[in-house]
Order: structure tokens, then C-alpha cells, then sequence
């Protein structure tokens, strides 16, 4: 019987040791970023821990074993790379993987050493937001649109509601697969971003009538939906969420906030930014940021229902906020609440 309960603890040991063998190979391969650009594999050769499928739409999904699903292009140019058994996408076209390319490291390093490679002209060209850029067409991209990915432009308005769903999935992979094809500045994708939509997503109520339910539930069970929606027509940031206090009953806005109460500003607001930026299974548990979140943009920060006179501050005449008796802070409390969701950025 010792003998049994020996085995059978030997056993236990070697799983752990196995475990950790594991856990170490993993931590050695992906957490050490000095040893980069890693020389790749032969596509195909080894253990491979990759699929690649061709999507009705014409892009070419690669599913990685415990990892991420990548899309490309197959007639951009650009080509896949293979490193530890899995996919990896050349962005640089070096044949090389580098730490930028890798992405089982942390984000926030990637994001630095893309940083190092980008030149200050496509920098300038990434700041750009501009409106009615391109002459929509579902079968070939217009010259401005060209012009524009070449100078680096990557956050690009979604196509208006009148536009058909075929047009807008062909719209956004065309820019894509154009964008994999040029080989002077670094392949980043473009971002589909929008105001609030009506006309090609549900209806719902807006803001100040959501927060007149006085449930965060419901903003949340918005968010949720909504997400999967944008997310299907390939648009994954929104211009809002506003979420300013309506202390100035002169100002226009009032209508896209939730009230002047801040408490339950701060909890529809966190419900509902949560939710859009979140992705969720089958059975609604939250998974985090995932496939159907879609990046919020919280606004106007610090506050622009405070404004002077109720001028609006998106025109030379509301330049100033003001807060009467000190309640500066108090403007500031939705955002603040709202910086511990899943992800933010703030407007």
C-alpha cells in the first residue's frame, strides 16, 4: 500500500515539475525581448500549432493552438512567418520575427517597439481623423483613400448607414489588404471609428432616458448588444461615451448625458462602457476585451455641461468651462469611475 501511495505521489511530482518545465519555456520564449529578431522556421516544418482557411469574404484566416486567429491577405504580398511551431505575420517583411510581431508579449512592449520603427511622417498621419475621406465603391479604393493610407492615415470614419452591409465588409477589407501591401512604413491596420449610429444597428433610448431607468443593467445589456453589432460591420471604436454632468440647463447637450446627478452618472456610465468594451460567452460571463469590444472614447472630459453661458465647446464661443462652487471634481467623477473598466481612452 506505501509502496501504491508513493507512486501515485511520485507521479504528482513530476506533473508539477512537467507543469513548470512548461510555464518556464513559455515565460523564456515570450517574456525575453532582448533576443529579437528571432530567426523563423520553415513554414509548415516541425510541430505546427497553425490553420489557415480561406473566409467567404476573400481574407485568409490563421488559427493558432492556445493562441490568436490572425487575417491577411493573401494577395497583398504579405506572407506568414514561423517561429516555436506558430503563425506569425511578417509585417516588416524581413523575414525575421521581431518583438512587434510576437504576440504572445505583453501588448505594451509590442507597442514600444513598434513605436521605435514608425517615422515621424506616418505619426503625423496617424493623428489624422478626417471626415468623407474617398468616394465609397465595393470593388476598388479611390485615389484620395490610396493617398491617405500612404501617408499613414489608420483611424478612418465607417462607411454612413445608408451603405449596405457588402459594401462596408468590402470597403474595410480592401483597405486593409491595401494597406499589408505597402512595404515603406510600418503595416499597422486601419480603425473603423464612428459617432453614435441609427439607421444599420437597433434602436435604443438615449442617454438621459437610460439613465431615467435608474438601472445599470440596462445600460449594460446596451453595451453588450450594441458591441456586437459594430463589431460585425468590422467597427471597433466609437466616438462616446458622454458621460458630462448636466449642471448648465442652457446648453444644447443636455439630451447625451446621463443627467446631473453624479452618482448615477458614474454607475450608468461604468455599466455601459464596461459592456462595450467587453466581450462576453455564451453564458454572459464576461471575458474582457475580446472579438466583439469596441474601444469608447469618454466624453468630453473634464466636463462640458459646465459650460459658460451653456455655449458649446466644440465651437470658438464655448472656449471655458466653469464650476461654480468648486465642483470641479465633481464633473471629473464619471470619468474617474469609468477609468476601471475593462479598457478606456478619454476625449
Amino acid at each position: 500500500m506505501n509502496l501504491f501511495y508513493d507512486i501515485i505521489s511520485l507521479k504528482k511530482i513530476l506533473f508539477v515539475l512537467g507543469t513548470l518545465t512548461g510555464l518556464s519555456t513559455l515565460l523564456f520564449t515570450t517574456c525575453n525581448t532582448e533576443d529579437y529578431p528571432r530567426k523563423t522556421d520553415r513554414l509548415g516544418t516541425g510541430k505546427v500549432r497553425w490553420t489557415e482557411s480561406l473566409t467567404p469574404d476573400g481574407w485568409t484566416m490563421v488559427t493558432n493552438e492556445n493562441g490568436v486567429i490572425l487575417g491577411y491577405s493573401k494577395s497583398s504580398g504579405l506572407q506568414l512567418i514561423q517561429s516555436d511551431g506558430y503563425a506569425f505575420k511578417d509585417l516588416n517583411r524581413n523575414n525575421m520575427l521581431d518583438l512587434y510581431e510576437d504576440w504572445r508579449v505583453d501588448s505594451d512592449k509590442r507597442a514600444a517597439a513598434m513605436v521605435s520603427e514608425i517615422p515621424v511622417e506616418q505619426m503625423m498621419g496617424m493623428k489624422m481623423n478626417p471626415f468623407g475621406l474617398g468616394r465609397l465603391n465595393p470593388d476598388a479604393l479611390d485615389d484620395a483613400m490610396k493617398e491617405a493610407l500612404n501617408l499613414g492615415h489608420r483611424q478612418l470614419r465607417a462607411p454612413g448607414s445608408n451603405t449596405s452591409g457588402r459594401v462596408k465588409a468590402s470597403w474595410n477589407n480592401m483597405v486593409q489588404e491595401y494597406i499589408e501591401k505597402l512595404d515603406s512604413i510600418v503595416c499597422i491596420p486601419a480603425v473603423w471609428i464612428a459617432d453614435p449610429r441609427s439607421g444599420d444597428v437597433s434602436e435604443w433610448p438615449g442617454n438621459l432616458a437610460m439613465a431615467a431607468t435608474f438601472d445599470p443593467e440596462v445600460g449594460a445589456e446596451y453595451g453588450r448588444l450594441m458591441s456586437e453589432e459594430w463589431r460585425a460591420m468590422g467597427i471597433s471604436m466609437q466616438v462616446a461615451t458622454q458621460m458630462d454632468l448636466a449642471t448648465e440647463p442652457r446648453w444644447k447637450r443636455i439630451s447625451g448625458t446621463f443627467g446631473e446627478d453624479p452618482a448615477l452618472s458614474m454607475d450608468i456610465a461604468r455599466a455601459v462602457i464596461n459592456a462595450w468594451q467587453s466581450t462576453y460567452d455564451e453564458n454572459g460571463n464576461d471575458l474582457g476585451w475580446g472579438i466583439h469590444s469596441v474601444n469608447n472614447q469618454m466624453k468630453h472630459f473634464p466636463g462640458d455641461g459646465s459650460a459658460e453661458g451653456g455655449r458649446e465647446s466644440h465651437t470658438r464661443d464655448g472656449a471655458y468651462n466653469v464650476f461654480p462652487g468648486g465642483q470641479f471634481w465633481t464633473h471629473v467623477l464619471p470619468f474617474r469611475n469609468s477609468r476601471n473598466s475593462s479598457q478606456q481612452c478619454g476625449a
